[in-house]
């Protein structure tokens, strides 16, 4: 991670801005990998995996411990009213999202 902060100096952003970049740019690749993988268990199983390593990456442990409870959240609503949970879940989770990058962003 020294290098990305190097990097992220050198270009003049912060590093949470830049790992959140590259994240984004990853996701076409990790989507391709999730559409070569077969069944629906090991494909909950990959986009858990995947979706771990990002946010680990983009916003360190701490961040990532803190988007548990959300995505349990998430999870239960889906469960429970799979046709309405949707719109609800693309919020919240978007929204929370975007408040943790702009987080990661401001403490560099």
């Amino acid at each position: 991670m020294e290098s990305l902060a190097a990097a992220a100096a050198a270009a003049g952003v912060p590093a949470g801005a830049l790992r959140f970049t590259l994240a984004i740019f990853a996701c076409p690749l990790l989507s391709a990998v999730h559409a070569c993988v077969r069944g629906a268990g090991a494909r909950h199983a990959v986009s858990c995996a995947l979706g771990a390593a990002l946010c680990v990456f983009v916003f360190g442990t701490e961040g990532s411990g803190n988007l548990v409870a959300p995505v349990a959240a998430s999870y239960a609503l889906t469960a429970a009213a799979r046709r309405q949970a949707g719109a609800v879940v693309f919020a919240a989770t978007f929204s929370y999202l975007i408040w943790w990058c702009v987080r990661a962003c401001a403490s560099g």
